[in-house]
C-alpha cells in the first residue's frame, strides 16, 4: 500500500485550494448563478456540527392502521391486497408466517382477495377487513415507528375441507 504523506499537490490545484474561502471566514461569500447573486451568511466553525448532530423531534404522532395477516395451514397461501381504492398487490405467505400491511392514517378499511379452494379455477373469496388503529406519540426517532406483527387486526388463513378460509 503507497503512502500519501510525501505527495505534492500540483501546483494547478494548490492555487485552486488558496483561492477557496476557509470555513473560519469572518465576511460574506457571494455566489453569482446566471444572473442571480446569492450572499451566504458568515459561517461559522462549530454551530453548524452542532445543529447537524442533533436529532429532530417529530412535532406529530405518527398514525396507523395495522392488518396482521398470519397462515396457519401446511401449503403456502397467496393473496391480493388493497387499502381502500388503492392498488392492489400480490403476496404468498408460507406455512407458519406472519405479514403486517399498514397504511399512515387511522380507521382505514382494506380488501383481500385469494383463492379459497384446491379445485381447479379461481375460487374468489374477498373480505372487507377492519384494521386496528395505532398511535406513535411524538418523540425523538432515529427511524419512522413503524407497525409490528404483532400490532395489527390478526386475520389467520387456516384450512378447511379442499381450501382455506380467512378467519378473525
Amino acid at each position: 500500500m503507497e503512502s500519501l504523506e510525501r505527495r505534492e499537490v500540483p501546483a494547478v490545484f494548490a492555487g485552486l485550494a488558496a483561492s477557496l474561502p476557509s470555513p473560519l471566514a469572518t465576511q460574506p461569500v457571494a455566489f453569482h448563478v446566471g444572473q442571480v447573486s446569492v450572499a451566504s451568511p458568515t459561517a461559522v466553525a462549530a454551530a453548524p456540527m452542532a445543529v447537524a448532530a442533533a436529532p429532530m423531534a417529530a412535532t406529530s404522532a405518527f398514525q396507523y392502521t395495522a392488518v396482521t395477516i398470519k397462515n396457519s395451514t401446511n401449503g403456502t397461501v397467496n393473496y391480493s391486497f388493497e387499502w381502500g381504492n388503492g392498488a392492489w398487490t400480490k403476496y404468498s405467505l408460507s406455512p407458519g408466517q406472519l405479514r403486517v400491511h399498514y397504511i399512515r392514517a387511522l380507521k382505514q378499511v382494506a380488501t383481500i382477495s385469494y383463492d379459497k379452494s384446491f379445485a381447479p379455477g379461481i375460487q374468489e373469496q374477498r373480505y372487507t377487513l377492519a384494521g386496528k388503529s395505532i398511535t406513535r406519540t411524538p418523540g425523538f426517532y432515529l427511524v419512522e415507528p413503524t407497525p409490528t406483527i404483532g400490532e395489527g387486526q390478526l386475520y389467520t388463513f387456516k384450512g378447511v375441507f379442499n381450501g382455506v378460509q380467512l378467519y378473525s
